[in-house]
Formats: structure tokens, sequence, C-alpha cells
């Protein structure tokens, strides 16, 4: 359901993120800390309910439609063109990171000292973010210029493509439409994937006597969804083999 509602609020909310862009971001910084704040004192009167995780995930959900492009927009601004490939580089890393980091800092701080410090850390991030947006991050009102260049197409970032080919003030409309697109598919998948393990594939391989797939993908009730998955990996290559050689003909100019 939070994909779907996202995904429907999303296409309504691109022009609103390039027009405010800091004033966006700050705003659902805020109210990130204000969601935190109630899951911490609902965690201390023992009134925090698994509902309530539902709900506050829903919300996270509603508010990034809105800061995703915001903060898209504003890296465009901020940023430097000659730098855009770069700073996408450095960004995947920081990701990376940033998930490593928090799977295993977290799971030791709960370990060794409970929820009450998990929250306290995550509200504290929230408000250095806050305040660095806040009072320590200016944005320009136009993007900066740069030569062109001669980049292939397979090279180039995909954000870097968008930046530097569309008009800052379509941006957050065009970054909506990538996200929904992006994202409508997470149901889709989830209901398509579920139907083929339960209906389709699970029965097949409790019928099979095939030595060779029951092999390959056992014979237990995990043997349908190991189906599905190779089924997954081998259209996720061949979709990739054949875009790259699509756009193999194709350069970039940035």
């Amino acid at each position: 359901m939070g994909d779907s509602v996202t995904v429907t609020i999303g296409q309504q909310q691109g022009r609103s993120a390039t027009a405010g862009t800091k004033k966006s971001d700050v705003d659902l910084r805020f109210a990130g800390c204000l969601l935190h704040g109630n899951s911490f004192f609902l965690l201390k009167a023992n009134c925090l309910f698994p509902y309530h995780f539902y709900i506050l995930n829903l919300i996270h959900g509603l508010m990034n439609t809105i800061q995703q492009p915001a903060s898209d927009v504003a890296m465009t601004l901020i940023i430097p063109p000659e730098y855009y490939q770069k700073n996408q580089r450095h960004a995947f890393f920081i990701t990376i990171a940033d998930y490593d980091f928090k799977s295993g800092h977290c799971n030791s701080a709960f370990s060794l000292l409970g929820m009450d410090a998990v929250i306290a850390v995550d509200l504290g991030t929230y408000m250095i973010a806050f305040v660095t947006l806040l009072f320590g991050i200016q944005i320009p009102k136009r993007s900066h210029t740069a030569a062109k260049q001669l980049v292939p197409i397979m090279n180039a970032n995909l954000n870097v493509i968008l930046r530097t080919s569309i008009p800052v003030e379509m941006q957050g409309s065009v970054y909506s439409c990538r996200n929904t697109l992006q994202f409508f598919t997470i149901p889709v998948g989830f209901f398509l994937g579920s139907f083929l393990v339960d209906v389709v594939f699970e029965p097949l391989m409790a019928k099979t006597s095939s030595r060779l797939l029951t092999r390959l993908f056992g014979t237990g009730t995990d043997a349908g969804a190991a189906v599905v998955m190779l089924i997954i990996g081998i259209a996720g290559v061949t979709v990739c083999l054949c875009f790259r050689h699509l756009l193999k003909k194709y350069k970039f100019r940035e």
C-alpha cells in the first residue's frame, strides 16, 4: 500500500519540489524529527505497537515523494556540472557505507545500550542534518554552465544525463516521473512473484520427476522460489545486455 500511495502522490509533487527545494528538505527533516520523537515517547509509555511502524513507514514514503526530487534538484544547483560524474561515484560509495554502518552499529548499540540509545542517535543525526541544511547550505538560483565534451552514454550516470539535459525548472517533475516508473514496479513485482511461486512453480516442482530439476532447485517448499529467482536473474542479465547493445551507438554530450 505504501508504494502505491507514494507513486500516486509523487506524480503531483514534482513542480512543488522544484519550486522550493531547500524549504521542502528543511520541512521534511523537521517532520522526521517529530515522527521519531513520537516513537520514542510511545516506547517510553509502553504504547508502541507494530501498527505504529506501518504508519511510520507510510508517512516516510509520502515525505520522500517530495524530499527526493527536491534533494536531486538541489544537488543540480549546488554542484558544478563538471563534477556531476565524480559526485555520483562518491554518493554511491557513501550510500553503501551508510547501509553497512547502520546495520552493524545499530545492532551493536541496541545490544549494548538498548532501544533508547538507538533512538537518541537517530534523533541526533536528524537534528544535525536539519541544522546543517537550514544554516550551512546555500542553494544558488541558477545552475552552473560547463564546456561540452563527448562521453559514451554507457559510461554516463543517469542522474548526470538528467541534470545536464533537462532545465532546472522541470527537473522536479522529471525526477518524480522517474521515481514513479522505478517504484510502481515494486508492488507489481511482489504480486507477480508471489503468484509465480505459489500458483505456478511450487505445484510444478512438487509434480516433477526430473532429477536435474530436483538436484538444482530441491524438492521442498522453497523449490518454486528458487526457480523464480533463477528466472529473474536470467531476465535481468538479458535486459542489461540488450540495452548495452542498443546504447553503444549513442554518445552523451555533457
